[in-house]
């Protein structure tokens, strides 16, 4: 999914014509530490350096030293839950005023798997801004 993540990453940065330092947080949907490490190392290959704004969702709720989560949850719960709470809070108290979620996902089927193909992977990305 790390690759997919970068994909929009780059795609929304150029198409706005802004670069990662226009927003407080980037968050992604759940890379866990082994994903995020890798999209972190894209980024970085390709001249995007994250800066401390970039955070993932996966990281964020489990506790990777007490919690036996291998590469993380689920992006479509972890995002979710960080953006409704920690997120909207942070923004609703201006906190922060402009948040880019990157909703990661994997395109799992028994197929796929079974004929031992990669595994297709997608992002979307959720722009939050605050508006005074």
């Amino acid at each position: 999914m790390a690759p997919a993540c970068y994909s929009t990453l780059e795609d929304h940065l150029r198409d706005f014509n802004i670069d990662v330092s226009y927003y407080d947080y980037i968050i992604s949907g759940d890379l866990s530490e082994l994903g995020m490490k890798l999209f972190i190392n894209i980024c970085y290959a390709n001249g995007i350096k994250l800066g401390d704004q970039y955070n993932d969702c996966g990281v964020m709720i489990y506790d990777l030293d007490k919690q036996n989560v291998h590469s993380g949850g689920s992006g479509s719960g972890c995002l979710p839950c960080v953006s409704f709470s920690f997120i909207i809070n942070q923004l609703k108290n201006k906190i922060v005023k402009k948040v880019l979620l990157l909703a990661t996902g994997a395109l799992h089927n028994p197929s796929i798997l079974n004929q031992k193909e990669s595994i297709p992977s997608i992002c979307h990305a959720i722009a939050l801004e605050v508006v005074e």
